[in-house]
């Protein structure tokens, strides 16, 4: 053989050996992860299953279920930029299920993807659990929170970090910070849809409520499998505001109703409907929107109350005032078909108008009106028929005694009673129509007017308020209730009555 194919034979070999060694090389790569795999379903009946990869200050957080027979776990993590996958970290433990990766802790906007194996005492390893994606994400801060208006908090956020790969936002928010952190109770959400909007304004909140807010930022991404997930950063820190009180303007609306023309010619009355002209004068006076009704039958009387105060919110006070005949024995409204609204009826068709009620009753029992026969007055029954009455269809009101079924006078007060009611007379007592300068009224009313500093008839106001006893040119039912009880006995026997009695409640008020 010449030198030449000499030389040319052993290139051919020393070619044919580096050809061979990586293909040597991968082959026993291939009986390694084989035997690994027979070793793994021979040692562990299930691979581990990641129950999640979460954003904290630390890093990375990957969490998993536990694998019986496990002395430790393998975590690997997995970003071609970094060359591959590679095992990041180690546990030991069977119940050891939660590992930091705090190498990602910087990595903003990064995407990894990590799994985790289990290992015995033998150093056997389980399967791998499958792969899960894990994105790095950078916290948000809470700049601002604050209250624009009763019902609504405005938050502004920034990003921690100098790189935001977030797909938007979500707010959580509940009025106790252990609602927040468990997501129940008052707990609500609301998510915002754009990187580039860091102020939101929260709406639909309760007035004068304090409210604790935190928010994260999220990435939508989409798996190889063709999943649509999502990735979280942690959570803010906590922050709260109070909303504003509730500004609200209060509409003051009056209902008078005037009973004269009954069918009886010996049961009509000229007191009403002056009564009922002179309290619509007084009451407009004091800021009060005022519709007269007369003559009219039971069930008229309530299908006016529910017209009249139809629009009533819970910030506005309603007056309803009767003048005509009343039952004696019962406190009943009669209206001109004989039929009667009794005080309990009164009472049902009144709680249900929102706000406060004011309830001025001119006849016999409980108002005005003419009796044919002395009824003599009864100390101990106090118009205990009155407060039975609205004390029972009062929220506000409470029975302090437990073994009692008769309210206590006055006591719904201390529980902001709904009602305020002031009555011509007790029960089973007289309501007197009295002439005076030709002119017939009421004798509660015509007091009424002069506690308001207003003419009968009319209502015109004459520029001082008698009743107003600390001279606040606020009228109380107190206020009011003293002083026609104390003025009334030089027109007439009878006794004024109020519900709650004592109460410091505003009636009217003289701007």
């Amino acid at each position: 053989m010449t030198i030449k194919k000499r030389f040319l034979s052993l290139i051919f070999s020393i070619m044919l050996i580096l050809t061979c060694l990586p293909l040597n090389a991968l082959a026993a790569d291939v009986s390694f992860e084989k035997a690994e795999a027979e070793t793994a379903s021979k040692a562990f009946s299930k691979a581990p299953v990641i129950k999640g990869c979460y954003n904290t200050s630390k890093g990375a957080e990957i969490r998993w279920k536990k694998v019986p027979g496990a002395a430790g776990y393998y975590i690997y993590r997995y970003r071609k930029a970094d060359g591959g996958t590679k095992r990041v970290g180690k546990v030991t433990g069977e119940n050891t299920l939660k590992f930091y990766d705090k190498q990602v802790k910087s990595s903003w906007g990064r995407a990894y993807i990590y799994s985790v194996k289990a290992f015995d005492a033998s150093g056997a390893l389980s399967k791998s659990s499958s792969k899960v994606t894990f994105i790095r994400l950078a916290p948000m801060k809470i700049t601002s929170c604050s209250a624009a208006s009763s019902s609504e908090i405005q938050l502004t956020w920034k990003c921690t970090a100098s790189v935001n790969n977030a797909s938007g936002y979500q707010i959580q928010y509940a009025r106790t910070k252990a609602d927040l952190k468990s997501g129940t109770g008052t707990f609500k959400k609301k998510v915002v849809s754009k990187k580039s909007t860091m102020k939101v304004v929260i709406k639909g909140l309760s007035a004068n409520t304090r409210y604790y807010f935190r928010t994260r930022s999220y990435r939508n991404y989409t798996t190889t499998a063709g999943v649509k997930k999502q990735a979280w950063s942690q959570y803010s820190s906590i922050v709260s505001a109070k909303t504003a009180q509730k500004l609200t303007t209060t509409h003051y609306r009056a209902l008078m109703v005037g009973n004269s023309l009954y069918p009886d010619p010996d049961d009509i009355l000229d007191g009403p409907i002056n009564d009922t002209a002179t309290m619509a004068g007084i009451l407009r006076n004091y800021g009060y929107t005022t519709t007269i009704r007369k003559n009219r039958s039971a069930d008229q009387i309530l299908s006016d109350i529910s017209y009249a105060f139809a629009d009533a919110e819970d910030s506005d006070v309603s007056l309803f005032y009767y003048s005509g005949h009343g039952a004696t024995n019962s406190g009943s409204l009669v209206g001109i078909d004989y039929h009667l609204v009794s005080l309990e009826m009164l009472a049902d068709s009144l709680k249900k108008i929102p706000g406060r009620v004011i309830i001025v009753l001119d006849s016999c029992g409980s108002g005005g009106g003419v009796a044919k026969s002395k009824a003599v007055f009864d100390a101990d029954n106090f118009n205990q028929m009155v407060v039975n009455a609205f004390a029972n269809a009062d929220p506000g009101y409470t029975d302090p005694s437990a073994d009692s079924d008769v309210p206590m006078v006055g006591y719904g007060e201390f529980l902001n009673s709904k009602f305020l009611v002031l009555t011509a007379s007790a029960a089973n007592e007289i309501s007197k129509d009295i002439k005076l300068n030709g002119i017939w009224g009421g004798a509660m009313t015509r007091m009424f007017a002069a506690g308001a500093g207003c003419t009968y008839p009319g209502g015109v106001f004459g520029g001082y308020i008698p009743a107003d006893s600390n001279g606040d040119l606020k009228l109380t039912l107190n206020e009011m209730y003293r002083y026609i009880a104390v003025s009334i006995t030089n027109l007439s026997s009878q006794h004024v009555m109020c519900y709650p009695a004592g109460s410091s409640s505003v009636m009217m008020v003289k701007n």
